[in-house]
């Protein structure tokens, strides 16, 4: 009879979602390589966390940083394409952090939304996040 060696796997964290409520933001890092199944855990996961923040669509904005995310399937890029082009979904804007990932174009392919920018550093996007609260705060006044 041979021997038999159990090899367990270390879980893979791909995402880290962090809510402001304050700011109505939502801060989310993904990386590495998805499958089709973790996609949808993330997009659970995200959806939990808007509602956490007493969000509606459109009522937050969202920072997402993809520059330690590698290049992905068709399959799982239709799947992420699908999330953040959902109307029901939809933050009020959406700025993703490439830095000099080859995801950079990849994401640029894919996103087709006038509210949304592409940004090189984490910097430029909240500078462009925070544009938009500081106009609207100055409307509300």
């Amino acid at each position: 009879m041979g021997t038999v060696v159990q090899h367990k796997e270390k879980p893979r964290r791909l995402f880290t979602i962090a809510a402001h409520p304050r700011r109505k933001l939502l801060r989310v890092t993904l990386q590495g390589f998805f499958t089709v199944e973790e996609v949808g855990a993330f997009a659970r996961a995200a959806q939990e966390a808007v509602a956490g923040m007493g969000c509606r669509t459109g009522d937050w904005v969202h920072i997402c940083d993809i520059s330690e995310m590698k290049l992905q399937s068709q399959e799982v890029a239709e799947a992420f394409t699908r999330f953040i082009n959902t109307p029901e979904r939809r933050s009020r804007k959406l700025a993703i952090v490439t830095g000099q990932s080859p995801v950079r174009m990849q994401i640029k392919r894919v996103l087709a939304r006038p509210d949304a920018g592409v940004f090189k550093t984490a910097l430029e996007a909240e500078r462009w996040v925070s544009e938009s609260e500081t106009l609207e705060n100055r409307m509300r006044a």
